[in-house]
């Protein structure tokens, strides 16, 4: 008696060929059913099978251990229009998936192509290997975790070897506290590709990311992040901890946005941890190449190399924006710049502004091609101390002038504000002063750049400042050499008053200063209201 099909696939330990149990793989007829009954039969340790074709499924689950699925050619391929979670669900133990592919069919309805999560804290998907994964046109390739609140559990000990992704909105989303996950040879693209003729407008360059990772660690090795046709939004948003090592990035945006502001999240804080990267693509002209945002943030690179296209070449953001972060912690060594201004490797926010930084470089080297200079970058004294390390400036050579001003050095009372320079004005009438400080060991010639920070206080009233801060640079000798605007258009600072009751505010800017200045002056060119307001807490770093 010769063996039928439905009776071989009941042999134990034998694989379940999916078409046994009623798949059809011909794209048109739904063959979830099918597909979900073979995988529910299928013993703990079994196998699941999938013959060559193209499976029409609405999702489907699997939820035992020790299974291995394996795809022959096979695809599997979006098919409903209700608000589903997945194409794929994957909630099993040390499961191991070949060859999975899954077309998302441009549907916005489902969160994700593969849904990888813990359902409770003891039933959670660990030890699973995924060998070359395919998603394409979906919304998000793979979420790790869930959107909101996300199941702590151990979801870890997992890993992906080899994963490509062609117009996947998001290839990688991770949200899951407590998990890990590990990815190798994958290639992340977030292009448009065919969205525009199948589901028109929907497609946003500015949300499209190729690694978006919340809260897990994350470690991508050996592989390729591409974003190269539009320089909107970023192509890595990090707020738990990521590892690269051997990425190459296509990534024509800005390539990180750092930070965790992310309601309920228990990442302490954003960590990036690279060794090999290289970029470029980044043509953004606006942004940095690190921007940063609420919560400390820490970046430790290794042999970071970038190169600024046509469109950004020359522009003044660059390496690090410290936007809204309340502490940036950054180690650089053996890295290049390309095409990078010498004066924006630490950028302010578009406020003007810089957060609390501690950022050293190392054997590394700055190529400027536009104005042919290559410049050796080594953030440090010559004890090892770091350049953005903030250091005092205590030496104040006053110089008052305009029109009912006047100046003088004066205690004023306050610890955060001793030695401050106290600047008052008679009228509504413009206020020039230049506060000059010596600067000789603070910034050596040969880094052509330096951050001067300085603060306001409103002794009494209210003071309107409708002016200009600028930096006036001089030699050994006290000759003048040339001049530099310290404000976005020339205003200072993101407010039009402060008061007594605000306290100060402090104002930081970035300095391209000349490679033969040793000392600095601050000009200030301010209208005022009759009030009193001080100068001090200068620092350069």
């Amino acid at each position: 008696m010769s063996l039928t099909k439905v009776s071989y696939s009941m042999i134990t330990g034998a694989p379940l060929n999916v078409k046994d149990f009623g798949a059809v793989g011909d794209g048109v007829t739904d063959d979830t059913a099918a597909i979900q009954a073979a995988i529910n039969y299928a013993n703990d340790g079994g196998q699941v099978f999938f013959p060559k074709g193209n499976y029409s499924v609405s999702e489907i689950y699997f939820a035992k251990t020790y299974q291995t699925i394996v795809f022959d050619q096979a695809q599997l391929t979006a098919n409903s229009n209700a608000s589903l979670g997945a194409v794929v669900h994957i909630k099993g133990r040390q499961c191991t998936f070949y060859n999975l592919f899954v077309v998302g069919s441009y549907k916005t309805n489902y969160d994700a192509a593969i849904k990888w999560y813990a359902t409770s804290p003891s039933v959670y998907p660990g030890y699973v290997k995924l060998y070359n994964v395919q998603v394409n046109d979906a919304v998000v390739g793979i979420l790790y975790g869930a959107f909101t609140s996300p199941v702590n559990a151990p979801v870890s000990e997992n890993s992906i070897i080899g994963y490509t992704t062609r117009g996947v909105i998001k290839p990688i989303y991770t949200n899951q506290p407590n998990g890990f996950l590990f990815m190798t040879n994958c290639v992340l693209d977030c292009q448009k590709y065919e969205w525009d003729i199948y589901n028109p407008g929907y497609f946003d360059y500015a949300n499209a990311v190729c690694i978006q990772n919340h809260e897990c660690l994350l470690s991508i090795s050996n592989s390729e992040l591409v974003k190269a046709a539009s320089a909107l939004g970023w192509g890595i948003i990090n707020r738990s901890k990521l590892k690269l090592s051997a990425v190459t990035a296509e990534i024509a945006a800005p390539n990180f946005f750092i930070g965790n502001p992310v309601v309920g999240s228990t990442a302490p804080y954003s960590e990036i941890n690279i060794n090999g990267y290289y970029c470029h693509f980044w043509n953004n002209a606006t942004d940095a190449f690190f921007e940063c945002e609420a919560g400390p943030n820490k970046i430790f690179a290794d042999n970071l190399k970038y190169e600024k296209g046509a469109g950004a070449s020359g522009t003044g953001k660059g390496l690090i924006d410290t936007g809204t972060s309340s502490q940036v912690v950054a180690r650089f060594s053996n890295c290049h710049f390309k095409n990078q201004v010498a004066t924006a490797i630490l950028a302010p926010d578009t406020n003007g502004y810089y957060t609390q930084s501690d950022v050293r470089i190392s054997s590394s080297y700055l190529e400027d091609t536009a104005n042919s200079y290559n410049t050796p970058l080594s953030m440090s004294d010559d004890n090892g101390a770091s350049y953005f390390q903030l250091q005092d400036i205590t030496k104040y050579d006053v110089v008052a002038g305009g029109p009912n001003a006047s100046a003088s050095i004066v205690a004023s009372g306050a610890t955060d504000f001793a030695n401050a320079v106290e600047l008052t004005s008679t009228d509504a009438t413009s206020l020039t002063v230049a506060t000059k400080i010596n600067i000789e060991g603070a910034i050596r010639a040969n880094q052509r750049m330096a951050v001067l920070q300085f603060s306001m206080k409103v002794l009494a009233g209210t003071v309107q400042f409708y002016g200009a801060v600028d930096a006036l640079y001089y030699d050994d000798n006290g000759v003048f050499i040339s001049s530099q605007s310290m404000g976005a258009n020339g205003v200072v600072g993101p407010f039009t008053s402060i008061s007594g009751a605000q306290g100060y505010v402090t104002v930081r800017r970035t300095l391209n200063v000349p490679v033969n200045a040793s000392q600095i002056a601050m000009r200030f060119s301010i209208s005022t209201y009759a009030q009193t307001w001080r100068i001090g807490n200068i620092k350069v770093y």
